[in-house]
C-alpha cells in the first residue's frame, strides 16, 4: 500500500453532543443542560455548537465540565447539585453512563421528577443496567462491536484494495429511547 497513513475508526464523539442537544430541543427543550465527565470535551464541543446553531443561549449556570472527582458518579452528583442551585434546566445531556446516575440522584434529592421536571439524557456504552435505572434512561450508545464491524469490514475492503488512500470512520452512537426524556 502506499506509505505512511493507516485507517482510523473512532466513535463520532463530537456528533454525539450535537445530536443530543438537537433531540432534547426537538422536544421542545430550551434550556439544556450539560454534564461533563473526564476525557469527553468532543461531546461538549457538539452539544456547545447545537446550542449555538438552534439559536439558543449559551448558558455558564446550566453547564458543569470541571473535574474534581475521583469518579464518574461522583462527578455527576456533584455537577448536576450545582447547576440545581443556580438555575432549573428542562432537560440535561450527561456525556457519561456512570456520571448519569449521580446526575439523577441530585435531581430526585432535591424533590424534583424525572423526566417530568428534567428530561435526562445519558451517553456511553448502553450498560444492560440502564434499562432497569428509575426510570430506565433514554442514551445515545456507542453499541457493543459496533466499532469492531467497522473495522472488519475495513479490513476487508484494504485486502481487496491495498492501494487505496487511509480513511477515517467515524461510527455514529445509536439513540436507544426509553423514558427518561419527555415533551416540554
Amino acid at each position: 500500500g502506499k506509505k505512511g497513513g493507516f485507517d482510523c475508526i473512532l466513535p463520532d464523539r463530537d456528533q454525539v453532543g450535537y445530536d443530543a442537544a438537537k433531540y432534547l430541543f426537538d422536544l421542545g427543550h430550551k434550556k439544556i443542560a450539560y454534564v461533563g465527565a473526564r476525557g469527553y470535551w468532543q461531546r461538549f464541543n457538539g452539544y456547545k455548537k447545537a446550542i449555538e446553531e438552534l439559536g439558543l443561549v449559551y448558558d455558564e449556570n446550566i453547564v458543569e465540565n470541571k473535574f474534581e472527582e475521583k469518579n464518574g458518579n461522583e462527578d455527576g452528583y456533584n455537577h448536576m447539585k450545582k447547576i440545581l442551585e443556580k438555575a432549573t434546566p428542562t432537560a440535561v445531556f450527561s456525556s457519561n453512563d456512570l456520571a448519569t446516575a449521580g446526575v439523577m440522584m441530585a435531581i430526585s434529592q432535591r424533590g424534583l421528577k424525572i423526566p417530568q421536571d428534567i428530561s435526562v439524557l445519558g451517553c456511553g456504552d448502553d450498560f444492560d443496567t440502564l434499562a432497569y435505572m428509575n426510570p430506565p434512561l433514554t442514551t445515545f450508545a456507542m453499541k457493543k462491536g459496533s466499532v469492531g464491524e467497522f473495522a472488519v469490514k475495513r479490513l476487508l475492503d484494504r485486502i481487496k484494495n491495498p492501494d487505496a488512500s487511509p480513511v477515517k470512520i467515524l461510527v455514529p452512537f445509536q439513540l436507544i429511547e426509553r423514558e427518561s426524556c419527555s415533551k416540554i
